[in-house]
């Protein structure tokens, strides 16, 4: 039988028997930013009703003064009409695509057994998203509760965007891995015409279908990988190097960084990746997720509560470098 010991020395067998409350306190990358949650069969424009998202954004002329003579930049500044927010310059041919008209295809994707659950913003203003949940999917044998993270900016630093993101039911660990076979994101642009929602909306399921099933061929591939003590210290380690060029306090960190990562690799929740003192490359990459998208940050910043959701729409470095080291395990 598998077990793990955990820092009491109290062994813990097998995952089904370790309360679900013990990870009650684990959250999804946008439960902390205090987003609402949507009624089952709530539309794209009420959804931004509802989430105060609905708002307007226009561009203004920017100016510099040399000498006293005010002289135009060529850049202009996009800023919200109901408060004056800048949220970002951008050159003159720069088109604003209103959250509105960014997500209008939405509507089309909820005739296909997917909802709208919430909505917010990370950056000010500068990047709305929306999340709608697709039906669940298994993956080694585990429950997956699988969303679309859609994105809209203002400041110039992404087009309208999709992005696939799977959560483990048990552990609420955050599977948005960029895998070989299938894209984790995808941008497209925006035409507004019925033909073009729909054919959107078709690629999206299509692509979310492909992404689902790479996902599963990774985990099936990564739990044949298995890690000794030895090589997965070496492992940490290259996830957190410290240097002879790094100072105390980063040097401290990354050390830091180190025990809590495994501390996270020998959850009892990863138990049954474990058999003996080997770990299999599926744990390993979920003790990544759990460090990337629930460990407290060593230096808490303003960011600090927005990063995992930055991460859940660009992809999380930690998550991915440990990727990559896996698949040179095969």
């Amino acid at each position: 039988m598998l077990a793990v010991v955990n820092q009491r020395n109290t062994v813990i067998n097998q995952r089904n028997i370790v309360p679900k409350s013990m990870y009650d306190t684990r959250k999804n990358p946008w439960d902390s930013l205090g987003s609402i949650t949507f009624p089952g069969s709530t539309k794209m424009r009420d959804a931004l009703h509802l989430a105060d998202l609905d708002f307007t954004v226009s561009q203004a002329d920017q100016f510099c003064y040399i000498d006293g003579v005010q002289v135009p930049t060529g850049a202009v500044a996009n800023y919200r009409t109901d408060n004056g927010e800048i949220l970002g310059t951008v050159g003159k041919k720069y088109r604003i695509v209103q959250n509105w008209e960014a997500f209008d295809f939405i509507d089309e994707l909820l005739e296909h057994d997917i909802q709208l659950e919430t909505a917010g913003h990370v950056k000010g203003s500068k990047v709305i998203w929306m999340l709608a949940r697709t039906p669940d999917s298994m993956v080694l044998g585990d429950e997956f509760e699988n969303y679309l993270l859609f994105a809209n900016s203002f400041d110039g630093t992404r087009a309208v965007s999709v992005c696939f993101t799977n959560v483990r039911v048990f552990c609420q660990n955050t599977m948005n891995l960029a895998l070989k076979k299938a894209a984790r994101k995808w941008s497209f642009a925006h035409k507004g015409d019925i033909a073009s929602k729909v054919r959107e909306c078709q690629n999206i399921l299509a692509m979310q279908t492909k992404y689902n099933k790479a996902l599963n061929d990774t985990a099936e591939a990564l739990a044949h990988v298995k890690i000794g003590t030895e090589r997965g210290c070496q492992m940490v380690n290259r996830l957190f190097p410290i240097n002879a060029d790094m100072g105390d306090i980063a040097t401290q960190r990354a050390s830091e960084n180190r025990v809590r990562f495994m501390r996270c690799l020998k959850a009892p929740d990863l138990a049954d990746h474990w058999n003996g003192n080997l770990v299999d490359g599926w744990g390993f990459i979920s003790a990544a997720s759990d460090f990337a998208y629930h460990t407290e940050p060593v230096r808490r910043t303003k960011s600090s509560a927005e990063r995992p959701m930055v991460d859940a729409l660009e992809g999380n470095k930690l998550l991915d470098t440990a990727l990559k080291m896996l698949w040179e395990e095969m």
